[in-house]
Parts: structure tokens; sequence; C-alpha cells
């Protein structure tokens, strides 16, 4: 009877990790890990450079960024990408993140992984103060 009691509760814990795994896996349509080697803006919250890792929501676009060296994370809403064809694939190029000079200023703008993509709206007090004068690309990795 113990053990009876004992295997149903292996089965129990065994049932709940796999339906949490499963509901992570739907959250998270995809990763990607960057080291950004300057300090920027995403949102309306400035980061520090650092080692980040960017989760990216498949429902509803929203990014979770956590910077792995303080675990601090904050969600930043996006949009997606609209590729030229439905065709369009980008797994012979590198995942980037990227990040536009706008005032001065480093702002979070795409995130581009293998077959999809999000942008990120710069504030409108970004876009009306200041000119975006050039971006840059940081090679990621799709984790």
């Amino acid at each position: 009877m113990t053990r009876n009691v004992r295997n149903l509760g292996v089965l129990v814990v065994l049932a709940m990790a796999l339906t949490s795994f499963v509901s992570a896996q739907e959250f998270a349509a995809y990763r990607v890990q960057a080291s950004i080697p300057v300090n920027f803006i995403a949102g309306d919250q400035q980061l520090t450079a650092g080692d980040y890792l960017f989760l990216v929501n498949g429902e509803n676009h929203a990014v979770t960024i956590q910077n792995q060296a303080t675990g601090k994370s904050l969600v930043v809403m996006a949009t997606p990408i609209e590729y030229a064809s439905s065709g369009y694939d980008r797994k012979n190029k590198s995942d980037v993140v990227e990040l536009s000079s706008v005032g001065g200023s480093y702002v979070l703008s795409d995130i581009e992984a293998r077959g999809s993509g999000v942008s990120f709206s710069q504030g409108a007090s970004y876009q009306t103060s200041a000119k975006k004068t050039g971006s840059l690309k940081v090679v990621a990795s799709l984790r």
C-alpha cells in the first residue's frame, strides 16, 4: 500500500512538472542572448551594458529583458516584424539585437531571430526631441 501511494505521488509530481514545462514553452516563442557593449534604453528604463537574455512571448509579443549578472528584468511591449514574404528565413544569418542611436543614447529597436523578429517603438519623447543618427547591431545567439 505504501509503495502504491509513493508511486502515485511520483506520477503527480511528474505530471505537474510536465505541465509547467509546456506552459513555459508556450510563453517563450524564442530566447535570444546578447552581450550589449553600451548602456541603452528599453521602454522607459535605462539599462547598463552587459549580458542580457531576451524572452519573446509568442502570443502577445511582450519581451522580458533580463540582465544576466544582476537577475533584474523588465517587460517591454513589441510588435512583430513583417517580413517581405512568408518564406523569408534568416537561418543563414546571425540573430541580431539592434540598438538605434537617438539623441546621444542607444535605444533598443529590433530583435531579429531565424524566422521572426520584433520591433520596439521608440517613445514619443525620443521621436520628437531627437533624430535617429545610426544603429548598432549586436550579434546574438538563439537559446
